[in-house]
Order: structure tokens, then C-alpha cells, then sequence
């Protein structure tokens, strides 16, 4: 038997493709969590702690409340400076491969805190991408006024891009100017279509853009919908797939120190494990 990685990755609010051969399993809880949620999450993470020593919580922003505190409710009652928690702006299926990549590379990235830190730079490292039939439900990014009016054409569609750089672009007007790049590094595209979705647009015009790459789909987020405000969508994300340049690139990207209170590795303060925010002094506490 494989040994369990020192970090293990639990999800909430995320649906999560599998993606990564030989990556850990993700234990997930897709909705936020209530009440009624507490014992069998507070189960889970405990295992996961006794099995690996750290575990790691990732849960999108747009379900901060409640679900903040019932995670905060589960830290206090086990008493563990090993549990870390990290909300994620990213939409639904970005945050699910963001989980993925964040499994596979806790088997790389062997100190807790370093995985930790590198969680920013590796959302970073997506490029996500969705067509909408509609943009009048969108926030981010915010469709200008006649963009809006357009939405009202039932035969209208657009292209959103929200990585690497906002753009909202009337599919079937635009395709030159699309802001992405012919991907630098091996990586995949990965779709999720929702009823009424056409992909088209993304296999033709988009991915040409990335460089062609290799293509999958998954099935629909539960939460698009409401992130991206409308049913006629399909969500894409473009992701790095070689854990060894990945975490070449993400290893040395952040100092560490280790924590005043709790003594472990990490890269900022407060200390995303035990919460300490006392700042050591560098002499005696940079880890090399």
C-alpha cells in the first residue's frame, strides 16, 4: 500500500473530476455544510488528520457562511494545529480541479505549509474559460450594457474568460482577439456542459488558442448555474498536467519560517494551522 501523503485534501462545495492518475482521492462534501453535516465532517477530517498527520479544507468563498464556521466548530472541537482551511475564488469547476491538483501535489510538496502557500500561485495556473447563453446573470466579469441588451436575443451567446484576464466577447463576432495564449507547458482542457450548453465554441475557437490540447468532458457542476447565472452554459478549464515541472516551478516560489507557536513550516502569518500570529524572528526560525 501507497503511503498516505503528509497532507490529505478534503473539499466542500466543490464537485471534483477525477483527473490526475494516481492522485489521492478527495473526500468532498458538494454543498456547504449545516448542522446536520457536522458529525460525518468532523469523522472525516479526523481521519484524515490520523491518517496523515494534516489535512487541508478548500471551500469557495460564495459559500463562506456558514460554512467557515462549522469548519472553525470542527478545528476547536478536535483540538488540532494539523487542520488547515482555504477559500478559494474560483468558480465551480475551477475549484474542482484546483482540489485535484492540490491532492496530486501534497504527495510532491512534502511540507504542509509549503503546499499551503503554493495553493495562490496554483490557481494561478489555470486558465478558465465558459460559454454563456446568456450574460444577464453574470457578476464576474461584469458584461458591459449592451452586452446585457444583446442577452436579450434567445439566440445570442457568449464567450467569458476569467483567466488569465477578464473578457466577456459576443461568440460568433470576435474570435482574434480572444486573450489566451498556445499553452508554454503540458496541459489539458477539461469541459463541463450544462443542459442547453454548446460546446463548439470552446472546442473550435478556444482550444485552437490553447495549442490543441488534449480534451475531456465531465459532468455538470452542481453550483455553475449559480455562479455563472444562467443554465445555457459550458464551463472549461485549461490545467497543467506534470506534477515534477509543477512542483519545480511552486516549491521555491515561497519562503518559509517556521511558526513562534506551533513550530511548523509555513510562509505567512497568521500560521494557517494553529492560527498563531506571532512573527518570529528570521535568525532563528527560517527553514531552508
Amino acid at each position: 500500500m501507497a503511503e498516505a501523503p503528509s497532507t490529505a485534501v478534503l473539499s466542500v462545495g466543490y464537485d471534483l473530476p477525477q483527473l490526475l492518475e494516481g492522485a489521492p482521492p478527495v473526500s468532498t462534501f458538494p454543498e456547504a455544510l449545516d448542522r446536520d453535516d457536522l458529525d460525518r465532517a468532523m469523522e472525516t477530517i479526523d481521519a484524515a488528520l490520523q491518517r496523515s498527520g494534516h489535512a487541508l479544507v478548500i471551500y469557495p468563498q460564495w459559500l463562506r457562511e456558514p460554512t467557515l464556521r462549522r469548519l472553525e466548530t470542527i478545528r476547536a472541537a478536535l483540538a488540532t494545529d494539523g487542520l488547515a482551511l482555504h477559500d478559494s475564488a474560483l468558480p465551480p469547476l475551477a475549484g474542482g480541479v484546483l482540489c485535484n491538483l492540490a491532492s496530486a501535489l501534497a504527495a510532491e510538496l512534502t511540507l504542509p505549509g509549503q503546499l499551503v502557500a503554493a495553493l495562490g500561485d496554483l490557481e494561478h495556473e489555470l486558465v478558465v474559460v465558459s460559454w454563456l447563453g446568456s450574460v444577464t446573470g453574470l457578476r464576474q466579469p461584469s458584461p458591459s450594457l449592451l452586452q446585457h441588451l444583446g442577452s436579450l436575443s434567445p439566440r445570442s451567446s457568449y464567450g467569458v474568460v476569467l483567466q488569465p484576464v477578464h473578457a466577456v466577447l459576443r461568440v460568433g463576432q470576435t474570435g482574434h482577439d480572444l486573450p489566451l495564449y498556445k499553452a508554454q507547458k503540458p496541459m489539458e482542457l477539461v469541459m463541463a456542459a450544462h443542459e442547453g450548453g454548446d460546446t463548439s465554441w470552446l472546442t473550435h475557437t478556444v482550444n485552437p488558442a490553447l495549442g490543441n490540447l488534449r480534451a475531456r468532458t465531465v459532468a455538470a457542476t452542481r453550483h455553475g448555474p449559480d455562479w455563472w447565472g444562467t443554465s445555457r452554459l459550458v464551463e472549461a478549464v485549461a490545467y497543467p498536467t506534470s506534477l515534477t515541472e509543477l512542483t519545480r516551478e511552486l516549491a521555491g516560489r515561497h519562503r518559509l519560517h517556521l511558526c513562534g507557536w506551533c513550530s511548523k513550516a509555513i510562509a505567512s502569518t497568521p500560521c494557517p494551522f494553529c492560527r498563531g500570529a506571532e512573527q518570529p524572528s528570521e535568525a532563528a526560525s527560517a527553514v531552508p
